[in-house]
């Protein structure tokens, strides 16, 4: 049979072999069928792979459909997919409690393959119909990449996502330098083609399925880049301004034919202790100052706004730290003893400890030992502080874990520089940084 318009991807989650076989023959000419005997496994299919519709067997307790439909409503890549429960007749099913945790509809079986085929198709309709409304509320009208409400929305997610995962976000904006002037030279109908040409080249830039390319407003543009450092952002940048600058723009006299270049504002961030909001600041003061700078250039700051928890017994020493951090930017928390850091860093783990190896009771060498062999902290990175420097406790300083080491009275500046170094590093280092 010929597929029809309507052929969409169709889950079964249907623990029944009868059963199963009977959908699967109904369906399987107008979609393509997926089978599911339990909940974890509709799970981790709809996990993997788009679907336009879940059918969940109701009659089965051990399906858990309810259970099932909650979780994938939470999940943010299947919210929007359409479940229906199968009922029995008879059979106690809650609708308004159903239809509350996400359900869309229900069909009583027995059902005939006519009318099965029937509601199927609607669904999928309504989902495809459904999905193509959001694609255009979500789209620029004019350049047809991205457009501020999906940027947002992306920010969000993967600010979350990247805050729980230790990795850094990094943003790009970019802003098309005398735009004003260039639309009241060439007209309106010239600016939009400009527009056009800008997004249509930038976008061609990003390989990444993660990245999000879109329109800022007016001619600002702006880049998502999640698990990016400011390097990474900073050759993005750099291979933007390339894609613009071999824009060749359409003009009647060829001599006068318009050159357009872009500003960019890069800036990178830990996600961890610090919000979204900070992140488009940073950037956004960036590109200033590449305006400011004479245009056509790249600036970048990188916002690390990192969760620092300070490990030092001697007070005047504790309080620098937390001045020095917190005027950086940074999330500081401390404590007087290695101890209480280790509970504090079970509670909420931080993006780097500051651990003074001199601490009263066990010493800053066990302290550390100790974070590397919990499971909760065995991945944060260690900066020791000392006020007595020998090849002895560096070498001990380094077995137990720590990435770098720091001299007191303590330098801002050397103190900046090796946080930022430390947190920079994709993984543990196998050499300390000096």
């Amino acid at each position: 049979m010929k597929r029809r318009e309507t052929h969409g991807v169709v889950l079964l989650a249907i623990p029944s072999p009868a059963s199963l076989q009977a959908f699967n023959a109904a369906l399987k000419d107008e979609h393509d069928v997926l089978f599911a005997k339990d909940g974890k496994v509709a799970l981790d299919i709809a996990a993997g792979q788009p679907l336009d519709l879940i059918l969940l067997d109701a009659g089965h307790p051990e399906l858990d459909a309810l259970a099932v439909c909650k979780t994938l409503k939470h999940r943010t890549a299947t919210r929007h997919v359409p479940v229906v429960l199968l009922t029995e007749p008879g059979a106690a099913v809650d609708e308004v409690l159903a239809v509350e945790t996400g359900v869309a509809d229900f069909i009583a079986r027995p059902i005939g393959d006519d009318a099965l085929r029937a509601r199927v198709r609607l669904h999928v309709e309504l989902k495809k119909r459904s999905e193509q409304l959001r694609n255009l509320a979500l789209t620029d009208g004019l350049t047809g990449i991205a457009n501020r409400r999906r940027f947002d929305e992306a920010l969000i997610h993967e600010w979350r996502r990247c805050g729980r995962n230790g990795e850094p976000v990094a943003l790009i904006l970019g802003d098309i330098d005398h735009f004003h002037a260039f639309n009241d030279r060439y007209g309106h109908p010239a600016a939009d083609d400009c527009l056009k040409a800008v997004a249509s080249a930038a976008a061609h830039c990003f390989k990444r399925p993660g990245d999000v390319f879109a329109r800022f407003g007016g001619e600002e543009f702006v880049a998502l880049l999640p698990e990016q450092d400011i390097e990474g952002a900073q050759q993005m940048a750099t291979k933007l301004q390339k894609a613009v600058a071999r824009l060749a723009l359409p003009h009647e006299d060829s001599s006068a034919a318009p050159v357009v270049t872009l500003s960019f504002g890069v800036a990178a961030a830990d996600p961890r202790g610090s919000e979204a909001d900070a992140l488009i600041e940073q950037a956004e003061a960036a590109l200033r100052d590449a305006k400011s700078s004479g245009r056509n250039c790249i600036k970048g700051k990188r916002t690390w706004n990192a969760d620092i928890l300070v490990i030092e017994d001697d007070t005047p020493t504790r309080i620098l730290l937390e001045e020095l951090l917190g005027g950086a930017g940074c999330k500081v928390r401390a404590v007087s003893s290695g101890e209480k850091g280790l509970a504090e860093a079970r509670r909420a783990p931080p993006s780097l400890v500051l651990l003074d190896l001199g601490l009263p009771g066990q010493s800053g060498f066990k302290i550390a030992e100790q974070f590397r062999s919990d499971p909760a902290t065995q991945h944060v990175r260690m900066v020791a502080l000392t006020a007595r420097r020998s090849w002895e406790d560096y070498d001990a300083a380094f077995s137990s874990g720590v990435s770098a080491y720091i001299e007191k009275p303590v330098d801002r500046t050397k103190l900046l520089t090796v946080i930022e170094q430390v947190l920079a590093q994709k993984v543990l280092p196998t050499q300390p940084v000096e």
